[in-house]
């Protein structure tokens, strides 16, 4: 049965002192359960503006939650951060949304933060995983979350990412400042982490694991029943029978040290011919290119108008595809850039990005849907965990519940941040996560 329509436009704006010790960073939960973010940073005249939308569509018929979260951050001059988590497992709801607020204050608590932010991305992964692991324990142990994560600082951007959410750059094909719109071209800026990916293949082989498929019944000939394998590439559990069909992930304690949770990071300079980003979860991969993706987004002016029809476009194909009765949770996040005001790129380092991109996009420009390979097997019931997924409302441990009712983004209570409007303390940055629409 499909899920009942709501829609809203949610918008947060969350003070906090620029200069608080890591512990006091805050953030406050949105006001409504809305779909929709949108947010804009005022950038300084030698970077990007940086305008971001954000919508997450709810599954239909597939489990009791959507698993998906998206967030987004800005902390002035130029600071933006925007990520998209899609949980799996038992508890992978609450995981994903743990891991989006963890990273992002993680990240702007750095020291490191402006200085060499590669490092500090880095980091605040590794201190959510060691996070997950230690305060939340069994709940991790078979539930985790992909984690694709986008940090402009000025002129630089930085995309981290585990597992099979995928971050996209629409970038101009011609030299000119102002290229027509129509010509966007995709560039991937992250890679899928999948286990039979040759090099992550490689490692998890080194460390002693497996890479194959589930094991499913089957009624054979004689009235009786055969197990056979089927589906996408898993990184088998230890009977054998399931597994998880990522090679990289936040959680999931219970396939390390196979799968792990250190992010492949990318990064580039942006000038006046990247125009806008795209983060999104598999629910849209698994039905559209990363060029159709970017030839929707050029479209519109507003940037959730324009993750409001990539996903609404990926559960129409979902629906398409499995008779209108299954689709994956779907969350897209488009952040646009305008570079109005910044000064002019050099033309040789502009000319020389551009041979690049050539080089980079022909290889991975994705030109071929990925149903039948997505985490999920829609014939058996099973999760992209290898594990049996339950209709009923999961529970969740008094940890989790603390967090979430304490000011977790995705929480409908009240705010964090109230202490430190009251003592007066400068407002920097905002954080805000996005929460899922049943439509």
């Amino acid at each position: 049965m499909a899920r009942s329509r709501h829609r809203d436009r949610h918008s947060q704006s969350v003070p906090v002192p620029g200069g608080a010790p890591p512990d006091r960073l805050s953030v406050a939960p949105p006001g409504t359960a809305g779909s929709r973010y949108s947010n804009s940073s005022t950038c300084s005249s030698r970077a990007p503006r940086a305008t971001v939308g954000g919508v997450s569509l709810a599954n239909v018929n597939k489990s009791a939650d959507n698993q998906d979260t998206f967030g987004a951050c800005n902390a002035g001059s130029s600071r933006n951060f925007v990520g998209v988590f899609d949980g799996h497992g038992e508890m992978g709801h609450h995981v994903s949304r743990v891991a989006c607020d963890s990273i992002q204050r993680n990240l702007f608590n750095s020291a490191d933060c402006t200085s060499d932010p590669r490092k500090a991305l880095e980091r605040a992964y590794k201190d959510t995983q060691t996070q997950l692991i230690n305060e939340y324990g069994q709940l991790t142990k078979e539930s985790g979350t992909t984690a694709v994560a986008a940090y402009q600082n000025k002129h630089q951007l930085f995309v981290a990412n585990v597992g099979d959410s995928r971050a996209v750059i629409g970038r101009c094909s011609t030299g000119a400042s102002r290229c027509s719109q129509s010509s966007l071209r995709a560039i991937d800026l992250s890679s899928d982490h999948k286990p039979d990916r040759l090099d992550e293949k490689k490692r998890i082989e080194s460390h002693g694991g497996k890479v194959g498929q589930s094991m499913f019944p089957v009624e054979n000939m004689y009235g009786g029943v055969s197990f056979v394998r089927a589906g996408p590439a898993r990184v088998m559990s230890s009977d054998g029978m399931g597994g998880l069909a990522m090679s990289r992930s936040l959680g999931d304690a219970a396939y390390h040290p196979h799968v792990i949770a250190k992010p492949e990071i990318h990064e580039r300079k942006l000038d006046s011919r990247d125009k806008l980003l795209i983060l999104g979860s598999d629910g849209v991969w698994d039905q559209m290119t990363s060029q159709e993706a970017v030839s929707i987004a050029r479209r519109h002016k507003d940037p959730n108008d324009a993750a409001q029809q990539i996903a609404d476009i990926s559960k129409k194909r979902w629906m398409a595809e499995t008779g209108n009765q299954l689709t994956d949770d779907i969350t897209a996040v488009v952040m646009q850039l305008d570079h109005r005001g910044a000064p002019p790129s050099d033309r040789r380092t502009e000319a020389r990005s551009a041979r690049l991109d050539s080089n980079r996009s022909g290889g991975q420009d994705r030109t071929e849907r990925s149903s039948g390979q997505d985490r999920t097997d829609r014939s058996s019931g099973q999760d992209r965990s290898g594990h049996q997924r339950s209709g009923g409302h999961r529970g969740t441990s008094s940890k989790m519940d603390t967090l979430i009712s304490a000011g977790h983004p995705s929480a409908g209570g009240g705010s964090a941040s109230a202490n430190h409007r009251d003592r007066g303390e400068r407002e920097v940055p905002s954080i805000a996560a996005g929460r899922p629409t049943h439509k």
